[in-house]
Parts: C-alpha cells; structure tokens; sequence
C-alpha cells in the first residue's frame, strides 16, 4: 500500500516549488502535512487518520527542507494557525483508508 502511495505522490512532492505548493498539492489529494515524533506525516484531510510517515513515501523532513530551503513552517515555528498539533507515540498509521 506504501508503495502505490509513494508512486501517486512522489510528483507532487518533487516538483512542489514551497512547503505551500506542497500542502496546496496534498491538499487536492485529500492529505495534509503535520509534525509527528521528529519528522512529517501525512493524514487524511476529512477524518484525521494517520497514513503514513513523510519518509515512508521517499521525503524525510530533512530532504524536503533541504529541497525548498527553509524549514517546515508547522506548529514548532509559531505557525499553529497552519497546522495541527503534533501526534501522539501510541497513533498508528491507517495506510489501507487512503481515500484520494
């Protein structure tokens, strides 16, 4: 399952230009971006539930940051308005409710 998602969204995180495109572009999939633990995860849009880490996808917080140049504008640097609250060490990821 990790793997058909990667195929579907390794575009969109490659040729994102910002953090913002990226969001806009997971955002039309039905994802959003969030911190969890020390990186990235994506969650469904509509229902919250965890997918799967950034990372498991091929694009680790450090490579995406390294790729727009800047860091990732989340709760971390002041922009709760943006994003939610990170997640918890006990939420698992729920890859086989992907609904994009």
């Amino acid at each position: 399952m990790v793997a058909m998602l990667r195929a579907r969204l390794s575009g969109d995180f490659a040729y994102a230009r910002d953090w913002f495109d990226l969001i806009d572009r997971l955002r039309d999939r039905g994802l959003t971006l969030r911190e969890a633990g020390g990186g990235l995860a994506l969650f469904g849009a509509h229902n919250g539930a965890r997918i799967c880490k950034a990372s498991d996808v091929g694009f680790s917080l450090n490579r995406l940051a390294r790729q727009f140049g800047t860091p990732f504008p989340g709760e971390k640097l002041g922009r709760r308005d943006l994003f939610v609250s990170t997640t918890s060490s006990q939420e698992t990821d729920v890859v086989d409710e992907i609904d994009f």
